[in-house]
This record gives C-alpha cells, sequence and structure tokens, in this order.
C-alpha cells in the first residue's frame, strides 16, 4: 500500500515536471510586425514579442520583459508607446529609410535586430 502511494507520488511529480517544461517554460521569443517588415510613412507599427515553449507554440500564462532600442533610424518615428512590457508600438512620421531595432530579454540567447523598411 505504501510502495503504491510512493510510485503514483512519483508517477505524478514526472508528469507534472514534463508538462511545465513543455508547455509552460519559454524557449525562444518570436517577433510579429504589424504590418509588416515594409510600411509606408504614416503607419503604425505594432512590435509583439511572443514567447514559445518548446512546441513552438505560446507559453501560456507566461510574459517576458522585453528592452528595446534603436539602433539606427530614430528620426523616421515617432510616438513610440509601450503598450506592455511584450510589445512596442510607434508611427511612422515621415521620411523614408531603413529602422533597425534591436530587442534584448533574458529569454533570447542574442540580442535580436528587427529591420524595418520604410517607404
Amino acid at each position: 500500500m505504501i510502495l503504491g502511494v510512493f510510485i503514483t507520488g512519483i508517477l505524478s511529480f514526472a508528469v507534472i515536471w514534463l508538462v511545465w517544461h513543455h508547455f509552460f517554460s519559454i524557449y525562444e521569443i518570436r517577433f510579429e510586425i504589424t504590418p509588416g517588415r515594409q510600411c509606408n510613412s504614416g503607419d503604425t507599427v505594432l512590435i509583439a514579442g511572443i514567447p514559445l515553449n518548446s512546441r513552438g507554440n505560446r507559453a501560456p500564462f507566461r510574459s517576458v520583459s522585453i528592452e528595446y532600442t534603436i539602433d539606427e533610424g530614430d528620426t523616421l518615428i515617432s510616438n513610440i508607446v509601450r503598450p506592455d512590457i511584450m510589445n512596442l508600438e510607434f508611427f511612422c512620421s515621415g521620411g523614408s529609410g531603413k529602422l533597425i531595432l534591436l530587442a534584448d530579454s533574458d529569454y533570447l540567447l542574442a540580442t535580436n535586430k528587427i529591420e524595418i523598411i520604410i517607404n
């Protein structure tokens, strides 16, 4: 009887551990850019950071803090807003060129470079 309870406890722990590491742990962050990597002057752009689990899906109930830095093209955008700790929103204020943003987080192996062409 005690051995059965012990084995049940070990199996329960193993299942919970596997579920946590496959579905809830963050393995990488994917960036989605709306309306896309090429936009027109006057567009509002949203960059959304999405935490991914080991299956490549969004990790449920998880959020990550992402630090965005403008590397090039800071005169091309205005009205920079952070709706939450994962996203960045800005307005393409005029002119054309290349905007380069650097995104960094504890869950990224290296700083990601995000390039957006503004027409």
